[in-house]
């Protein structure tokens, strides 16, 4: 049973149930419809296994790489297809493998501490001081992402 449709006279209409000695009966979505449990399972497993499948073929985000006392190769402070500062490292064939065999490291522009980083990586390059360079496990403007430039 759908529905429950009960005709009373006009005269009846502002009756309550309990002036016409009946119990108030509110129905429960589940006793509408008995199978809405079944469904909301149904859907509820076809969400999670669509959501497992997509986490399973995003690609992994790298870890961290640390690079320490390496000398500056190359520094390029801008670049037409991005706004980030860009540097190699001497001896450092892939910067992260988030970015596989691209020996390129990049600094977003609008990183937190940018102006400062490039300020150290150019002060380094230009005194022939070595510095240690961690990678964040992401992409910059296409390429490793550094999270800190540290000179020792």
């Amino acid at each position: 049973m759908r529905g429950l449709r009960i005709s009373l006279p006009a005269s009846t209409s502002r009756l309550s149930f309990a002036q016409l000695g009946m119990a108030e009966f509110v129905p429960s979505r589940s006793a509408c419809r008995p199978d809405v449990s079944a469904e909301r399972t149904k859907l509820l497993k076809h969400v999670t296994g669509t959501l497992l499948t997509c986490m399973a073929l995003l690609p992994s985000v790298g870890s961290a790489l640390n690079y320490p006392n390496r000398s500056i190769g190359q520094l390029q402070a801008t670049y037409a297809s991005g706004d980030c500062i860009f540097f190699t490292l001497v001896g450092v064939a892939e910067a992260d493998p988030v970015r596989t065999g691209e020996p390129w490291f990049a600094i977003a522009r609008s990183q937190f501490g940018a102006k400062d980083a490039y300020a150290m990586l150019l002060s380094a390059k230009l005194s022939e001081q070595a510095v240690t360079v961690r990678t964040s496990g992401a992409l910059a403007c296409g390429y490793a992402s550094v999270e800190s430039v540290l000179l020792p």
